[in-house]
């Protein structure tokens, strides 16, 4: 497993009350790293994804009849006799073959917005990706703190170990009291504690990871992710709203539904038709066939067109206040996250620089404590500081991490923790 400004820790399993859970830990260690960018190929095929491949399927069905409205149209009436008087000329059968010769642009505003919302349900199949990578790639980064809290406390465990080891023997050198040695052990039964919570922990997000992408992340590997990245807000801001799909489907719905408006207030106008008839009786008498220009004007009785138009407006008025939302909310979301990333990275640093002192006094402390110059509540609370800043400083890692790599996906970016581009 690679590690980024971090030294790799040794992990040690005494088989103390919790070693079978060690023992899992130890064989997770053994199984294959698996990265993000391994985790995220396997979002395309999440259900959310499928569902919306077929909207895409539908839209396309859709703008096929939106165009086939421009083709020939065949229609044959067979007349009979209801009411009034006769005519003996009436024909029985009525065939007639029409097209729009000119509608004022009515079927072709409709097939431009019939591409948008192909347009706009493709885009949204998109964001259903990005949405779902940023969420796999959070619950990743937690599996990642966890597993490495998990592994620190395992080292914590193993250095109580050793003083309960210690504390054994001076007890039975009647050199210190019992007390002092159940002092000890119950630090050890809170570390088997925290050690169980983590295990529950790793599992959750496993679960999260295996529900998103049906893959089974057993060890999760940090390698790529470099911390020395400084993020200019402004610019992934930019770029981010450029190529936000949720942005890019509330301008496609607007396409769409201004295209919707201008077919309808096109219906108010008188169409060109240019058509062919075929008149005739059922054993063939009274045959007329005659071709014919018209102008036609469609009275609308199913409802007020105007209403119509105003309840498309209101739509376009919906979808902008929707994208001036989203664009809100796309702002806060990378704010939020640069800053978390600029926190983490800076307590990285910190806890790293802090552990490393820690260990130095917790060295010191226990040379001190072998040679009776010291107590053994200074080693154990020594022991403690170090394992704290050290849970803090993988902590911190991951998070930093986590938030790096989201800004990635949501910048578009094909590298996982980078935001320079594809």
């Amino acid at each position: 497993m690679a590690w980024t400004g971090l030294t790799k820790p040794t992990f040690f399993f005494p088989l103390l009350g919790h070693g079978a859970a060690l023992l899992m830990f130890s064989a997770s260690l053994s199984a294959a790293p698996v990265g993000i960018a391994e985790v995220l190929i396997g979002v395309r095929d999440n259900a959310a994804v499928k569902a919306k491949q077929a909207l895409i399927q539908s839209a396309r069905a859709d703008l096929g009849v939106r165009e086939s409205m421009e083709s020939t149209r065949v229609t044959i009436d067979a007349l009979g006799h209801v009411v009034g008087e006769a005519n003996d000329s009436q024909p029985e059968y009525m065939m007639r073959f029409e097209r729009s010769l000119y509608d004022w642009g009515v079927n072709q505003n409709r097939v431009l917005s019939g591409t948008a919302y192909v347009e706009a349900r493709d885009v949204e199949m998109s964001q259903a990706v990005r949405e779902l990578s940023v969420g796999v790639s959070d619950a990743y980064h937690r599996l990642s703190g966890s597993f490495l809290r998990l592994g620190v406390h395992a080292n914590e465990r193993a250095s109580l170990g050793e003083l309960v080891d210690m504390m054994t023997r001076r007890v039975e050198q009647k050199v210190s009291p019992q007390v002092d040695l159940d002092i000890v052990r119950s630090k050890l039964g809170l570390v088997d504690v925290k050690v169980e919570q983590l295990h529950h922990e790793i599992r959750r997000h496993q679960l999260s990871i295996l529900r998103g992408t049906e893959i089974l992340v057993e060890t999760p590997d940090l390698g790529e992710c470099s911390l020395g990245l400084e993020l200019e807000e402004s610019r992934l801001l930019t770029r981010v709203l450029e190529l936000s799909p949720s942005i890019q489907v509330h301008d496609a719905t607007l396409s769409a539904l201004a295209a919707e408006v201008d077919a309808l207030r096109s219906e108010h106008y008188p169409k060109i038709v240019g058509g062919y008839r075929v008149d005739t009786d059922a054993n063939g008498d009274n045959f007329d066939q005659q071709g014919y220009l018209a102008l036609r004007l469609e009275i609308q009785t199913g409802g007020n067109l105007d209403s119509r138009i105003a309840a498309e407006r209101a739509r376009v008025l919906e979808t902008r206040a929707l994208r001036e939302a989203e664009t809100e909310a796309i702002v806060q979301h990378v704010g939020d996250l640069v800053s978390e990333y600029a926190t983490a990275r800076r307590l990285f640093g910190i806890q790293k620089t802090l552990a490393e002192s820690r260990a130095e006094q917790k060295a010191s402390y226990l040379r001190r404590f072998v040679a009776g110059r010291a107590s053994w509540v200074d080693v154990l609370n020594a022991d403690r500081d170090l394992y704290e800043a050290k849970s803090a400083q993988v902590s911190a890692l991951a998070t930093a991490c986590g938030a790096l790599s989201s800004i990635a996906i949501l910048a578009g970016s094909d590298r996982p923790y980078s935001v320079t581009g594809p």
